[in-house]
């Protein structure tokens, strides 16, 4: 009775865990052996049976499958399995110029991307942030205990040192600011979170121009994606307008429909596209002057393709470059503060000796 209820329970855990949405890497893998399948002369439905041998992805191909055979679109089948919506966006478009091999390969190089930054990211802020940890648990105990003793030892000598007394509010006052920064930090990040889908796409926007890096990172990944997806859809055959209809039409990625919705009204002015693209602040300048040659679609659409893979190196060094600056500008801080304390606690000590 025992071993049936603890094999029951182990099932449907296993259930369980693979219902949860697979990792940016997991993710990453599946649509990179689901790509090699596909330019290997496997339809879409052979590749993704074969998949299904994995035992981790079952649930999801299962899922997809199911869904494929319902009559629904890839997209919508990968948005059931609670793929990224990047992921989303690239298959919505590939089922628009029927170009599944290009955007696949595409989807893997942006995850690929994604995933590399966040390895680093972490190898790079997890020593910084156990020593910052450390270092506020040490101004605690410095707060609560040495400097008391300071003022209770100046207090039956000449009097309290200058320096002390500076050092004691300083060290009051960081304290405070990097106890009470960090828990606004997280109520904020907390209040996003929720508030985020519930806010339009304007006042997101004016949102993100308040965060400096992360909004010049956010108008690069625009950027890269209104570039990719409309070159694709004009390589597809499809005039300007029903491009950006397109765009306009998906959900997964809200900036660039926004944009391209005040793109059409535009147009519908009989203005061209370069009158709102000035206005448009998470796209690049550089936009602006490939539409501004007026040419033709097809010249378009190269030039977007460039552009495109411009972009997606100039993220990977923006990115490499601020990973690389986090950690020795936290140690120089760090380095500081401690000689600060040092210094505070050794020549009030020096002091109090010659005054002996």
């Amino acid at each position: 009775m025992l071993m049936d209820l603890r094999r029951k329970l182990f099932s449907q855990l296993i259930k369980y865990k693979q219902k949860q949405p697979l990792s940016i890497q997991k993710q990453h893998d599946f649509l990179k052996r689901l790509y090699r399948l596909i330019e290997n002369g496997y339809s879409l439905l052979e590749a993704l049976e074969i998949l299904h041998w994995e035992k981790s992805w079952q649930y999801q191909t299962n899922l997809i499958i199911e869904t494929l055979k319902n009559g629904k679109s890839l997209h919508i089948a990968l948005q059931e399995a609670n793929f990224h919506k990047k992921v989303i966006s690239f298959m919505y478009f590939a089922m628009l110029d029927g170009d599944l091999e290009t955007a696949l390969k595409q989807c893997c190089l942006m995850l690929n991307q994604q995933i590399q930054f966040t390895k680093k990211f972490k190898q790079t802020a997890r020593y910084p942030l156990f020593l910052g940890i450390l270092f506020i648990t040490l101004l605690y105990f410095i707060k609560n205990s040495v400097y008391p003793s300071f003022l209770h030892l100046f207090s039956s000598t000449s009097g309290t040192s200058k320096i002390t007394d500076f050092a004691i509010t300083f060290i009051h006052i960081l304290f405070q600011i990097l106890v009470y920064g960090s828990l606004c930090l997280i109520i904020i990040y907390g209040s996003w979170l929720l508030m985020k889908e519930k806010l339009s796409v304007e006042n997101r926007i004016k949102v993100y121009h308040l965060i400096p890096f992360f909004h010049f990172i956010l108008k690069l990944n625009n950027s890269f994606l209104f570039s990719i997806h409309l070159s694709s859809l004009l390589n597809a055959g499809l005039s300007l307008k029903a491009c950006l209809e397109t765009l306009h039409n998906q959900q997964q990625l809200p900036i660039i429909s926004y944009y391209s919705n005040r793109m059409i009204s535009e147009l519908k002015r009989g203005k061209s596209i370069t009158s709102v693209l000035p206005s448009c602040s998470m796209f690049t300048k550089e936009l602006y002057r490939i539409f501004n040659k007026n040419i033709n679609n097809q010249v378009l659409a190269k030039d977007l393709a460039i552009y495109a893979e411009f972009l997606i190196e100039q993220i990977e060094s923006k990115t490499k470059q601020l990973i690389d600056f986090i950690q020795p500008a936290f140690f120089i801080m760090i380095g500081g503060l401690i000689l600060f304390i040092y210094l505070t606690l050794m020549l009030p000590m020096f002091q109090l000796i010659q005054n002996l």
